[in-house]
């Protein structure tokens, strides 16, 4: 069984985007969990005054979690509305065949 070449190239373009957006959102969930048990153990640590730079990376992660928080409800939004663009474009283009009873070849006896 023989593969063209485009067709391998358009097999392995979508499989490199699936794989891209899988590491991205792996990075962005190791980054949040890491934020959360940063944020978690070092809340008591020892400041050693205004220029700490725990107090300073607290700060990120704090900011980092609240950014990642907000944008969930913005995706599902995109998300939806993609969703009902595309069923709309869908069902402006399909067409019911008109079933009648001469394409269901029906027989009329007298």
């Amino acid at each position: 069984m023989e593969y063209s070449e485009r067709s391998c190239d358009l097999i392995g373009k979508r499989d490199m985007k699936r794989h891209i957006a899988l590491l991205t959102a792996g990075v962005l969930l190791f980054l949040v969990l890491f934020a959360v048990f940063f944020e978690a153990f070092e809340t008591e640590h020892e400041c050693s005054g205004e220029d700490c730079p725990v107090c300073a990376f607290l700060i990120q992660c704090e900011n980092m979690i609240r950014t990642a928080g907000s944008c969930v409800p913005a995706a599902v939004c995109l998300y939806l509305a993609v969703m009902l663009a595309g069923t709309a474009v869908l069902l402006h283009f399909y067409e019911v065949p008109a079933v009648t009873l001469v394409t269901s070849k029906v027989r009329l006896n007298d």
